[in-house]
This record gives C-alpha cells, structure tokens and sequence, in this order.
C-alpha cells in the first residue's frame, strides 16, 4: 500500500486528529449534533476535494514503478520490495519524489466523487452540484481506458495481481462498475440519456469483455481484466446488481448465475473470502472492504430469496466481526490494523443502502442504524482533518496521510452524503 507518515510536510499526519465541530458552536441536544457534524464535515471535504483537484497520488501509485515490478519476479528480490514498502511508510513523499512517481487522475476517484456530487445535490437542491457532477463524468467519457468490447476504466499505472502484471489503464471490473454506477446515479437524478448510454457501454464491457468461468452447478464467475481467469467474489456481486439495475433483458440470465456463484461460495458464518476457495494459491482473506463490495452487490439481488439471505447473514458477520464497539473498521475479522478509509467510506455507502432496502428486516436494520451512527462518529472524529482531507490508513501510532482522491477523499465525501441524506429524513 501506498503511505504517508507525516502529513503533506511531516507535521499533520502524527499530530492528534481533531474534532471538527468549530469550538464555540452550540449544539442543542445529541440528535442535532449527529445531524451537523456529518453535515459540517462534508463541506468541508468536498471543498477540499476540489482544491485537490482530479490529480493526486494514489496508494498503489509507487506498486507500478520499474523498480518494484522488478522485484515481484524472484522470490530473493522480496526483501527489497519490502525495504521500499517501509521506507515509505516513513517518507510517502521522498519515495515517490525519488522513483519518479507522478500525480494522475484515476477513474474511481473520479467516479466516487460525482456521486458524492450527486448525493449531495439530493441532500442541499444545489443545481450546482449536478454541474460538479456532470465535469467528473464527461472527463471519464473523454478518458476511457483499453477495453476489447464495451467501455471500461482501469488505473493510470501499471499494478501487479495474483494473476500477472496490468498494464496502466486496461480496463477492469470493479472501476468499470464504479463509473457505470455513477453514470446511473447521474441518469436517475437527471433523465439524461447519454449517461444511460454510458452505463449500457459499461454493461458491454462487463458481459463481453471479461472472461467467465463457469463451475459445476453451472453458476459463473466474471475475470478481475480481460485477461485473466480469476473468481473474484466481489467482482461477480457488484457486476450482478449493476447488470439487473441496468435492466436490460439480455443481461438478466447472467445477473442470477452471478449471484448463485457468489452465495455458493460464502462460508457458513456468513463472510467471504476474497476469491473462490480453492481458485487462488495463497493467501485468501476476508477483509472490510471487499466485504462491503459483495454486500454492495447483494443489496440489488435481494428481491431473490437466496441472494436476500446471504445479504442477511453477510450483513450479520459484516456487524458482529468487522467493527470494534467504538465503530472502528476493522481490517480483518482477527485483526483490527490498519485503520483503513476505504473500508469506512465503503461501509458507510453500503450500510446506509441496507437501510432503504425493503428485503432487510427491521430488526436488522435497527442494528445497521447503530452501527451507522458510530461508524459516522469515528470517521467525524478520528479520520477528519480540520483541512477538509481524511486518513488514509493508520499503523499503530502511524498515521498516513497521501491526500488520494481514489482511496480516500471521493469515497468518504459519498459515504458521508448518503448518511446526511439518511439523517434529513430521520
């Protein structure tokens, strides 16, 4: 993982985060505070993100230089990859000064942020907001990455998988579903006809770009790129819930195949590993964010009463193993470190969609409520900079600040704009 130390010039990332209630600001009663908070925090997050611009660095940015591809080739040169990897931790800035790496646009940040921008035009009426939105999804548009059929997106560097090396901005499942769902959030706020277009190009991509493995219940798995024959759990949940609320007729045999692929392979407490059992060497862990990906997916097929019962006991082992009592995100179920944004901001997207999903019960839901309020008080509290920019990920007492858009800032502005939009109506 990409990682900053000490903040953008060695003071902020170790200083002790912040409240970012203003001192002095009065707050009548406990429910008022939950509601401005959030909602104080977001402006000032989405101010930052537009400061920051589209351009930033990036976790795995450093992942993709000569130098570390280099050392993934030998088991000997592993030693020195990880000297890199703790160098970094320490100088996140000298690191990439050093290996030559570049600020860049990614897709995915791109894409979280319209739909922070979109959320919040439903939360304030600012047509503004939209206007913000619109800029996001026509760079996309103008910006596609390489893609065999179809639209797709990638990241703007190389980055090196279970499966090989990618090369920078081959298009991929996941950041080709985050884009396709932002162009829906657009089309559903707006009616606008080229962002369902775009949407339907996204659908091309996902169903005849990718390739399929197709296992004996006759259940199928969709590839991570067009190149490979990976099983990807949360690739095949978040694809199938894109394709059925895409709605096109033609795509509806492969959304149910794709879901019982991903119900056949959640272990019996309820949680999923990250590939196949059985389909990875290695390492295949359950962890928070590809956790609430699969959720994400699950949420859409829940009309299904198996996808609607896997979502139940999913969401139970999400609750129960992935958070500490005080909201802190856990990264693994056996293990808390490292304090991730990505797997808060998911979670707050995912959570608060549980919230308004009719197939979830109350009872459920009244615990998902919880957990919302705490997850949302944490990240308030202990993942907001008085700045507008968020953690990126804390090791320890290490607290690493990259200011990236993908990793960090679009995902929590959206998170933080669907529980303000949760709170206005509560």
């Amino acid at each position: 993982m990409g990682r900053a130390g000490k903040g953008r010039r060695g003071a902020e990332g170790r200083r002790p985060l912040t409240v970012v209630v203003q001192p002095g600001s009065t707050l009548p009663d406990p429910a008022t505070a939950r509601v401005s908070a959030p909602k104080a925090t977001l402006e000032r997050a989405l101010s930052f993100a537009e400061r920051l611009g589209l351009e930033t660095y990036d976790p795995y940015d450093t992942k993709g230089t000569r130098f570390v591809l280099w050392t993934n080739k030998n088991a000997w040169r592993r030693p020195l990859r990880q000297a890199v990897y703790a160098t970094e931790l320490l100088f996140p800035m000298g690191v990439r000064k050093a290996m030559g790496v570049r600020k860049a646009a990614t897709a995915g940040g791109t894409a979280r942020l319209a739909q922070a921008w979109i959320a919040t035009h439903r939360l304030t009426g600012d047509p503004a907001c939209l206007g913000k939105a619109e800029t996001c999804l026509r760079w996309l548009l103008d910006h596609p990455g390489t893609a065999p059929a179809g639209i797709g997106w990638g990241v703007p560097f190389d980055w090196s998988a279970s499966f090989g090396n990618v090369p920078a901005h081959t298009a991929v499942s996941h950041t080709t579903h985050s884009c396709g769902s932002a162009f829906l959030d657009y089309h559903d706020e707006t009616g606008q006809s080229w962002a369902l277009e775009a949407a339907h190009g996204c659908c091309d991509f996902l169903t005849k770009a990718l390739n399929r493995t197709v296992t004996k219940s006759g259940s199928v798995a969709l590839s991570y790129t067009p190149s490979d024959q990976s099983q990807v759990l949360n690739i095949s949940a978040e694809s199938a819930g894109f394709l059925l609320r895409c709605g096109r007729p033609g795509d509806q045999p492969l959304v149910w195949k794709l879901g019982q692929f991903v119900c056949e392979n959640q272990q019996g407490d309820g949680g999923f590993t990250y590939s196949a059992p059985g389909s990875v060497t290695g390492e295949n862990p359950i962890d928070h964010y590809h956790t609430g990906m699969v959720l994400n997916g699950l949420i859409g097929l829940s009309a299904d009463r198996g996808c609607a019962a896997a979502l139940h006991a999913g969401l139970m082992f999400h609750l129960e193993r992935l958070f500490l009592p005080d909201g802190f995100p856990k990264m693994r179920p056996d293990k808390a470190d490292p304090l991730d944004a990505t797997s808060a901001g998911e979670s707050l997207v995912v959570l608060c969609h549980v919230l308004t999903c009719p197939h979830v019960e109350d009872e459920v839901k009244s615990e998902v409520r919880a957990t919302v309020d705490k997850l949302t008080d944490f990240v308030v509290n202990r993942m907001a900079f008085p700045d507008g920019g968020f953690l990126f990920r804390q090791y320890g007492p290490f607290k690493m600040r990259i200011d990236s858009l993908r990793w960090a800032q679009a995902l929590l502005c959206h998170g933080l704009a669907e529980v303000c939009l949760l709170e206005q109506g509560r």
